[in-house]
């Protein structure tokens, strides 16, 4: 895990944004917007092509032990803290927690609006997610013109403030809602559009030390809907990049030159019903997929696909006891071909994750959770013929802090049931909401 000043500035931010915080009741609802998010980043911050690790989804990385999975999982926030996040146009939220011994998680993310007048609207939206499958620290000003077409209409553009010039992406979009019950949006981004232009020269001595050429410029695109009727919703997105090409030359070693290509897509879906007030069922599906060409002399030829089913329950019994009960499916098909070297790779890796979690608010100003975690993994190496499975059981129990309404901090512990009552590693999250 990295820190630096800003990370230490914006949790300055989140501690002093507590005196803005208002009242507003708890929707027992699930969203997909912060997996599309994850995702959507992972075309706007591919991050460097000759320094990043090979597969642009990396749901599959050496490093992650056979309790990657879960652990990310009982971290990770609840249904109903990760749509409040959502529900809120002023919000800032964090976790963290352990992958090992000497490696953290991370994940922070706030958002601003900024009513520059009636019909335009300026937004600030920091992104960081760090972990064996991810590496994003963005930030991505927005500005929206609204109220087109007899209030129907906006549209924006958005870029990512990078430090590296040639990794900037600028992103432009609308959003129609026809009906109050319907809304969708359309985005196109223009990535590393500055790429072509600062490498035009070729190597710069004492500036770079490769150059990177695209065939065509990259491009990006994505949608979003959402459709509200009676007591269901439907949520579905979906995003792409066109396949992109690139030739890398390096200022010494000519031998290190090669050719990338890459190709990427998402989509998913989210079907929810309100049976009462009290009660939401839902399920969902999500779908990536991945190829990523190297040709050199140290090439490679990766094909990702990763699919997740899921389905959910969320249960108010009264003012004080909440219940969470989840369950998800999840294949990953993993290909790595290594034309010159050999040491070829074909997996196909199964989990199924579940949790039943109960909260419990003891006191006014203290929630209690707890619950159990279950992950059972399995992973088949087709060209060795080797099957390997594991099972994995935890109880979660977690203390939760509200300052307000709006504002808590929470601390949350596992104990390893499968082996001998272990410790299964601890979280810590914070989250604002005004």
């Amino acid at each position: 895990m990295k820190f630096n000043r800003s990370t230490y500035l914006l949790f300055i931010l989140v501690i002093n944004l507590s005196s803005l915080i208002s009242q507003e009741e708890s929707h027992l609802t699930k969203t997909m917007n912060t997996i599309e998010t994850s995702q959507w980043l992972k075309i706007i911050d591919r991050g460097d092509t000759v320094n990043k690790r090979p597969g642009i989804i990396r749901s599959y990385d050496d490093r992650m032990d056979h309790q990657y999975a879960m652990d990310f999982y009982s971290y990770n926030y609840s249904i109903l803290e990760d749509s409040n996040y959502h529900l809120n146009d002023n919000a800032v939220r964090g976790w963290i927690g352990s992958i090992n011994s000497s490696v953290f998680y991370t994940n922070f993310d706030f958002k601003v609006p900024y009513e520059v007048n009636e019909d335009v609207l300026f937004n600030l939206n920091f992104f960081r997610e760090e972990n064996y499958s991810a590496e994003h620290n963005l930030f991505i000003p927005r500005l929206t013109r609204r109220n087109i077409f007899d209030q129907k209409l906006s549209i924006h553009i958005e870029f990512t403030a990078e430090f590296i010039k040639e990794s900037l992406d600028v992103m432009i979009g609308a959003q129609y809602k026809p009906i109050p019950s319907l809304s969708f949006s359309v985005d196109i981004a223009m990535l590393d559009f500055l790429n072509n232009s600062l490498h035009s020269g070729g190597i710069k001595t004492h500036q770079q030390e490769h150059s990177r050429q695209y065939d065509t410029s990259p491009l990006g695109f994505k949608f979003q809907g959402l459709w509200k009727w009676n007591n269901y919703k439907i949520e579905a997105f979906g995003g792409s990049t066109l396949s992109e090409k690139a030739e890398i030359e390096f200022e010494e070693s000519r031998g290190r030159d090669f050719i990338t290509e890459m190709y990427y897509s998402y989509w998913g879906v989210l079907i929810e019903k309100a049976w009462s007030d009290d009660l939401t069922t839902g399920l969902f599906v999500n779908d990536q997929y991945a190829d990523d060409i190297k040709t050199g002399s140290d090439g490679f030829d990766i094909t990702e696909h990763t699919l997740q089913v899921g389905a959910y329950v969320l249960k108010r019994f009264n003012e004080r006891w909440l219940l969470e009960v989840e369950a998800v499916y999840s294949k990953l098909e993993y290909e790595k071909d290594l034309p010159t070297t050999g040491g070829n790779l074909d997996t196909d890796d199964f989990d199924v994750v579940a949790k039943a979690e109960a909260f419990w608010n003891y006191k006014e100003h203290i929630q209690l959770s707890s619950g159990l975690f279950f992950n059972r993994h399995v992973m088949e190496e087709l060209l060795e013929d080797v099957l390997l499975t594991d099972t994995i059981v935890r109880y979660k129990f977690g203390v939760q802090y509200h300052f307000n309404d709006k504002m808590f901090i929470k601390i949350t512990s596992n104990i390893g049931l499968d082996d001998f009552y272990s410790y299964g590693g601890s979280a810590g999250h914070i989250s604002i909401l005004w």
